[in-house]
């Protein structure tokens, strides 16, 4: 089990201010890979219909174009990712161990930013966008942490409980 904070003040909320949230009991909501423009990594920027009520098209749309921005550039060949290439292969891979490549950096990017936006706009209505690399770059998954009847909760500190 993997336990992630969202806010640093989870060592100062009390008992009662901070909410815990298995992911793996949540419902989930799949956002498809868009193949329309090739085998790119880029998905569908359609608000789907079970979260029509919790988030905005436009918030979702800018989060998505967002993600689908940074794995565009993640995989941008240009001189500095050949000469990763290069190099690599020059020294049995071996450069890896030293040198962060393009590539990864790009996807740190984008772990980052998703953390930022499920903090700022997605918790607090109630849902969590997973970082893609965790299903393999083939869906967004967004899981539900509340139901349509109850308001989100609105805890000091929120801990998702994550099963690999």
């Amino acid at each position: 089990k993997i336990f992630s904070c969202l806010e640093m003040d989870a060592e100062k909320a009390t008992d009662d201010e901070v909410a815990v949230i298995k992911l793996s009991q949540c419902r989930k909501v799949f956002v498809q890979r868009d193949y329309r423009q090739g085998l790119a990594v880029r998905f569908l920027t359609e608000l789907p219909s079970e979260l029509h009520d919790k988030v905005e098209q436009e918030s979702w749309s800018t989060t998505v174009n967002e993600l689908n921005r940074l794995y565009a550039d993640a995989e941008k060949v240009g001189p500095r990712s050949a000469c990763e290439t290069l190099i690599g292969c020059f020294t049995c891979y071996l450069s890896h161990l030293c040198i962060t490549n393009q590539y990864d950096k790009y996807l740190r990017k984008a772990n980052r930013y998703l953390k930022q936006q499920n903090k700022d706009v997605y918790i607090p209505r109630g849902l969590y966008v997973t970082d893609p690399i965790d299903r393999g770059l083939r869906v967004l998954e967004i899981s539900i942490l509340t139901e349509s009847g109850r308001q989100a909760q609105s805890p000091s500190a929120v801990v998702l409980e994550h099963q690999p």
